[in-house]
């Protein structure tokens, strides 16, 4: 594992969870206040492991993936190797107040993030 993909993340968040076809536990992380905007980023990112796994041919080495929602998060949302890190607005989903465009938005940042844990986490230059 490159040096750069290493991250932790102390905090007293709520979390939902999920096991994939490919036996993943998948989990979202978010303040308490949050997390009932969690349920549409674990559907999402659990279904698309699953495809992950599935149109790579390269199982996925780890036990587990969590993603979590963090406020004033500078970057968009960052691949560490199983802890992906988001700003709130890229992961956080409210059918109430939410726009379709940013539902897609969350849809495609959570995808982007996964598939670098295939290109740039489990592939990685050697130098």
């Amino acid at each position: 594992m490159s040096t750069y993909l290493v991250a932790f993340v102390v905090c007293d968040y709520k979390v939902v969870r999920n096991v994939t076809g490919h036996n993943i536990t998948v989990s979202v992380f978010a303040p308490p206040t949050m997390i009932s905007q969690a349920g549409y980023a674990l559907q999402v990112a659990s279904h698309i492991f699953d495809f992950y796994n599935n149109f790579f041919g390269v199982k996925y080495p780890l036990p587990k993936q969590d993603l979590i929602a963090i406020p004033d998060f500078g970057a968009g949302a960052m691949e560490n190797w199983g802890l992906i890190t988001y700003r709130e607005t890229a992961l956080m989903f409210d059918g109430n107040h939410t726009s379709s465009w940013a539902q897609q938005g969350v849809a495609v940042v959570i995808a982007h993030e996964l598939a670098h844990q295939w290109f740039g986490n489990l592939v990685t230059m050697s130098w």
